[in-house]
């Protein structure tokens, strides 16, 4: 390779290697990370009062769905009888009547447990009932999406209380939606059977296609930054959105991780979703208080624990409080004491994410934290216009550079690397966005992928 310069970048871009598109998923991300979804796929609190009598009980919750398909929570223990004909549906209404939900796993849970008694059941009655209440469900979750892709804590609209109106991801709600959505598409347990209609499984992929673009667009930049999401979100501006008096907007440690999780583990990856769970996880490791736990409002030394805040500043990372008067603190002695202990402010929410993202270096490095994991990478211009990508030491999925300064100096031979031949649309301080093919450094020069570069602000 000739001499080249080191390429000054006065913009941020991001580089994503794809290795092979369409195997992207199984190929880079481990199945392990699938386990951080295994809450969002539990319906264990249905399963458990069901008690063995899972047919019995099913029926019953057929019986119990609202005429546009959703469900109400917290109904574990009426499910044990069918719906006499005169008890409310929910114990949520609206002027257009009951209203249905997806906080606190409603409605999934109902979903998952619904479809998985399909596939046991020999009864030819109750395969019927299951099927067909499973297809109103998904026709629920049509219908209570907004055009921007996100779906609210309730549907129809509630009125008074305007948050459950707002993009919910609070309890993980919206996550478990997309989740669901995509083990329907790929016909992951409890859906690998005929039991989704296929006029209804094509509206559930378009629906999720856009679920996971409000999630790129609902995500907080700071200085430039992608950082993770509120617990709601605006449905048409996308900007953070507080709900109850003591829940301020704020950049969530909690509920960022499901998001984060699921978009990792998203079938179809695009530079675009990489920037954004790989951008998260850095978030998290910036924002890890080590060797401290939280319980009951109280903060303690605990030696090799890993703590993230409830609440941080939408426009930095400090973290808040917050009582009943709605009043941000950032002494949590300064809010009332009912508060104070019954409410979780601080957990161990994003430690098995980041464990796992430092396991397999799946996470995105930065020139920032190289050192901080342990690597170093360049990016390279040589001058007869060739561009070359040096990773020294295992390659990650995702890579972002920024503020580099211009430099005369060598780059030498690298220790592993790929190049792309005849590219000349860039100049000095810009390399234009675009894909470019790039070919293996062996004699044969094969063919193996593709390098996205990608302006963002």
């Amino acid at each position: 390779m000739k001499q080249g310069v080191i390429l000054n970048i006065n913009w941020r871009y991001n580089l994503l290697l794809l290795f092979s598109l369409p195997a992207m998923v199984s190929a880079v991300v481990p199945a392990e990370f699938q386990t951080l979804l295994s809450g969002q796929r539990s319906f264990s609190n249905l399963t458990n009062a069901a008690a063995g009598n899972n047919e019995t009980y099913g029926m019953n919750i057929t019986t119990w769905q609202m005429p546009h398909g959703g469900f109400c929570k917290a109904m574990e223990s009426r499910y044990q009888a069918p719906w006499n004909g005169t008890e409310p549906l929910s114990d949520f209404t609206s002027n257009k009547g009951p209203l249905g939900m997806f906080d606190n796993n409603a409605t999934i849970g109902e979903l998952r447990f619904l479809a998985n008694l399909y596939k046991s059941t020999s009864n030819a009655a109750e395969k019927t009932a299951f099927k067909t209440a499973v297809n109103k469900i998904a026709g629920f979750i049509l219908a209570s999406q907004y055009p921007s892709g996100g779906w609210p804590q309730m549907y129809p609209a509630r009125e008074g209380t305007i948050y459950s109106n707002y993009v919910t991801y609070n309890d993980d709600a919206m996550v478990r939606i997309m989740v669901a959505l995509q083990d329907i598409i790929d016909k992951k347990s409890p859906f690998d059977s005929d039991i989704i209609t296929a006029d209804t499984l094509s509206g559930l992929k378009t629906a999720l296609e856009k679920g996971v673009q409000f999630t790129l667009k609902a995500q907080i930049i700071n200085n430039e930054e992608r950082t993770v999401w509120c617990a709601q979100h605006d449905p048409a501006t996308y900007e953070p959105l507080g709900a109850r008096s003591y829940e301020l907007p704020s950049k969530s440690g909690s509920e960022s991780v499901g998001i984060a999780a699921f978009l990792l583990n998203y079938s179809s990856q695009t530079p675009e979703i990489a920037a954004a769970y790989g951008s998260a996880i850095n978030w998290f490791r910036i924002t890890c208080v080590k060797d401290t736990a939280c319980n009951r409002g109280t903060f303690f030394y605990s030696q090799g624990a890993m703590m993230w805040y409830r609440f941080y500043n939408v426009e930095d990372n400090r973290p808040f409080f917050c009582g009943r008067d709605g009043v941000k603190k950032y002494d949590i002695m300064e809010i009332e004491e009912e508060r104070r202990t019954g409410y979780s402010w601080a957990g161990s929410y994003a430690e098995s994410l980041v464990q796992l993202a430092d396991k397999y270096e799946l996470a995105p490095v930065s020139p920032r934290n190289a050192v901080h994991n342990g690597k170093r990478f360049f990016i390279t211009v040589s001058h007869d216009g060739t561009t070359a990508f040096h990773v020294h030491g295992t390659a990650p999925l995702y890579v972002e550079l920024e503020h580099f300064t211009l430099s005369g100096r060598r780059t030498g031979t690298p220790v592993s690397g790929i190049f792309v031949p005849d590219i000349y649309n860039f100049t000095q301080r810009h390399l234009a966005p675009a894909r470019y093919i790039y070919r293996s450094r062996t004699e044969n020069a094969a063919l193996t992928g593709t390098i996205t570069i990608e302006r963002t602000y």
